[in-house]
């Protein structure tokens, strides 16, 4: 029996992990981040209010004897005094008396900016506004007041006008790139802490390594992703455009496969799921596929009456009668069986039934497969997803061996785990688990094709030396 490992479930994240979740959602973070750009860039063309901007430079000559006045550590200080007065309550008062201005003398302070050049007693002072005019009248305004009190105040040297403030006639460039970034760099964190956290949250599998991880039994066939390739179209291995890496899978796994039936002495088994469009049903035709190629005798039963597939996509000839046709006794199950062109026989399902239920209790599948069970090598039902219709626990007195098929990042650990544990309590064996369409690799945790090569020909090799002993 195969037991759910309690508590195995890793809830750590190491930093391949985080790699791992992040570059599988590559696309959508880049999305989500241009589209913040974007949405920077409009906030702040909606927003922009054309701004003003016009400066004046002073110069702050020294008075008092020194062997060297303008570099000595006095002058700067007077020179940073400079910069305080500049924008004093007193100064900015007077400004805006002369001006008649309402606005507050804070609010005029926010107008200014002062700056000085390294190292020299140059002083800038740069006013903007919203209005031009404005700004060169406090500019103006300020290059009147401010000598005034600091020649008053310091009396140490004096104030002269460098640069007379202008009037601006153009606004500052419109410069979006400040909130272009912080848009961007915020949606990119979010969304990547976003990512993290659904995963962390949902977490599915990735790699065999979690599946041995969270449950005790083995992964024997891992079955990568059939690239630029029309869904609704199985990928069988029959097909002129399989890469190589799709055969030498289904090659390792059907040998393995054959290895734990033959060590069970065991004919019959299903291939089932936890959820629809994980590909059970492809894999159970390459299943068969693999052991015609072993010389192997195989029936492949459709079982799946709401959805069934099977006979739709290996498109044998124009069959009238299915598996519909021995529930209504119109026909023995020998001659309800198809020939295939691929070397295996079917008793398929030609259209769905939403009784699917009722109709697999009237079957006997002992009594069905008593006269045509010796004919073959292995019998396959190709059932129902688990986890979302109870139809396969019906099967389970006819055939409790089971190979269990997970989409790579399909169903999350935990429904799985809940399949896994309804399939326990019918008294199901998984003989093993086969990880499909597998299209990305745990960058540093994961590992590819598990039993590659090398194990595949020592299998074969066992299985060859088998064969020709027994036909010695």
């Amino acid at each position: 029996m195969i037991r759910k490992k309690r508590g195995a479930q890793r809830m750590e994240l190491s930093l391949s992990d985080l790699l791992y979740f992040l570059m599988r959602k590559k696309w959508l973070i880049l999305l989500v981040t241009v589209a913040a750009a974007a949405g920077g860039y409009f906030y702040s063309y909606a927003t922009h209010v054309p701004h003003y901007s016009t400066t004046a430079t002073m110069v702050f000559n020294v008075t008092q004897q020194s062997n060297n006045a303008l570099n000595t550590t006095d002058t700067f200080r007077l020179v940073d005094t400079f910069l305080e007065i500049v924008k004093s309550d007193r100064v900015v008062e007077q400004v805006c008396d002369s001006l008649d201005l309402t606005l507050s003398g804070e609010k005029v302070k926010s107008f200014i900016s002062i700056s000085i050049p390294e190292d020299t007693p140059l002083v800038k002072i740069q006013v903007t506004t919203t209005d031009p005019k404005l700004s060169y009248n406090i500019a103006q305004q300020l290059t009147t007041y401010s000598p005034q009190v600091i020649n008053e105040v310091l009396k140490t040297g004096t104030v002269n006008v460098l640069d007379e403030p202008k009037e601006p006639t153009d606004p500052i460039p419109f410069a979006p790139m400040k909130n272009i970034l912080l848009f961007a760099v915020g949606a990119f964190l979010l969304v990547c802490l976003g990512v993290v956290v659904y995963s962390l949250i949902f977490t599915k599998i990735k790699n065999a390594r979690d599946v041995e991880e969270n449950f005790d039994t083995e992964v024997i066939g891992e079955v990568p992703h059939v690239k630029g390739r029309d869904k609704k179209r199985a990928h069988l291995l029959t097909d002129n455009d399989i890469s190589d890496s799709y055969m030498e899978a289904y090659a390792s796994y059907s040998i393995i496969l054959m290895r734990e039936l033959e060590k069970r002495q065991i004919k019959r088994f299903m291939i089932t799921s936890t959820h629809q469009s994980e590909g059970k049903s492809t894999v159970a035709i390459n299943t068969a596929l693999g052991l015609v190629k072993a010389g192997k005798k195989v029936l492949l039963l459709d079982v799946d009456l709401k959805r069934p597939t099977v006979y739709k996509r290996i498109s044998p000839e124009k069959a009238t009668v299915d598996i519909n046709s021995i529930i209504e006794k119109k026909v023995s199950a020998e001659k309800a069986i198809l020939e295939t062109d691929y070397g295996f026989d079917i008793l398929p399902c030609i259209y769905p039934s939403k009784e699917s239920s009722n109709l697999l209790s009237l079957i006997d599948f002992d009594e069905l497969l008593a006269e045509v069970e010796k004919q073959y090598d292995y019998i396959i039902f190709d059932t129902p997803p688990v986890g979302i219709i109870s139809d396969a626990m019906l099967l389970m007195k006819y055939v409790n061996t089971v190979v269990f098929v997970i989409k790579q990042e399909e169903s999350t650990i935990r429904m799985i785990a809940d399949t896994v544990d309804r399939l326990d309590k019918a008294g199901a064996e998984i003989i093993g688990m086969v990880l499909n369409d597998i299209r990305h690799h745990n960058l540093g945790s994961g590992y590819s094709y598990k039993y590659g090569y090398s194990s595949h020909y020592n299998y074969a090799r066992y299985y060859a030396d088998k064969d020709q002993h027994k036909h010695n």
